[in-house]
């Protein structure tokens, strides 16, 4: 059977927590146990399931911020080249083009002609902390 996606996680995780339960049961067996329980220890174990789920709920939310961020900021450096565009098409004595690469995608001028503002928008990322 060949198990693909959350399947194949799931048996994974099920073959390690067998594997880690017999070694446990088999250092019972032959009493060897380096660590003995007591209140000390259960509590640092407690304490480090608690601090580990504070670093991971903030390492989620930094990682599902970093998905986004590319798609704004390329949306961010389009708009500033249209508004450069713009102020090309607006006032043509004013050289701004300089500010734009050599690209047939972002031309110097209007291929037709028209006078016609660019509209301004805010860019989110720039707002955001």
């Amino acid at each position: 059977m060949h198990l693909t996606g959350r399947p194949r996680f799931l048996a994974r995780v099920f073959a390690v927590v067998a594997l880690i339960l017999g070694a446990k049961v088999i250092t019972h067996l032959l009493a060897f146990e380096p660590i003995s329980l007591n209140a000390l220890f259960s509590g640092i174990i407690a304490a480090n399931v608690f601090l580990m789920g504070f670093l991971l709920s903030g390492v989620l939310a930094d990682y599902k911020e970093s998905e986004r961020l590319p798609g704004e900021l390329s949306a961010c450096l389009e708009n500033m080249a249209q508004e450069v565009r713009g102020i090309g098409i607006t006032k043509p004595r004013r050289t701004s083009l300089p500010a734009l690469p050599r690209s047939p995608r972002w031309p110097a001028r209007s291929t037709t002609g028209s006078t016609r503002r660019p509209t301004r928008t805010r860019c989110s990322a720039a707002s955001t902390t």
